[in-house]
């Protein structure tokens, strides 16, 4: 109970372009020989991040704290990369777009939703679409995002991606099973006649 279990979207989804995004659960129940997780929190891992900063880029990095329809408060960490060096204003006001559309998505979403929205990438594309009206834009990305406060309405959706069950083992193999242990007491039967 309490243990955190990282897993990348890339094991969740087949697709190995996300092999950089970890997503974070950590156990609250544990069943028989399931343990139950719910959802804390995702991140990048480092050498990604370090990839898209070069010399003369700006790094512009942001923090912030939003709540979703299902009253669940998230922090989210986005940062832009620019082409080239930027002045401090078109910085502050990049920073600006990143936290209105952040806002927006949370305002309209559940924490479902939400981190769809984030996870699948739609948020970075709006926001990178509207930052670069401002000056060259390379990358807008959700560098990591944690949950702050659980929802207050329970749901039965998985706040991530539904992950399709393993299929159970075929019926004919556990009847094969039972027969054999009745051939062999058929067997002795026979032995103790003769």
């Amino acid at each position: 109970m309490g243990r955190t279990v990282e897993v990348t979207l890339n094991e969740l989804t087949g697709d190995m372009k996300l092999m950089h995004v970890k997503l974070t659960f950590q156990v609250r129940e544990v069943v028989d020989l399931a343990a139950k997780t719910q959802f804390v929190g995702h991140s990048m891992t480092s050498d990604y991040v370090r990839r898209m900063v070069r010399r003369g880029n700006t790094r512009i990095p942001g923090v912030f704290d939003v709540q979703t329809t299902d009253g669940s408060r998230i922090r989210v960490k986005p940062f832009a990369v620019t082409d080239r060096r930027c002045q401090t204003t078109q910085n502050m006001a990049i920073r600006a777009i990143m936290g209105a559309a952040i806002q927006e998505s949370a305002s309209k979403n559940n924490l479902s939703g939400f981190l769809a929205d984030v996870l699948q990438g739609g948020l970075s594309e709006r926001m990178h679409n509207a930052a670069r009206k401002i000056h060259p834009v390379r990358r807008v990305e959700i560098a990591k995002t944690e949950i702050l406060e659980a929802p207050s309405i329970s749901s039965d959706e998985t706040p991530v991606f539904k992950v399709a069950a393993p299929e159970p083992e075929p019926v004919e193999a556990s009847a094969e099973a039972t027969e054999a242990p009745a051939a062999t007491a058929e067997a002795t039967d026979a032995d103790e006649e003769q």
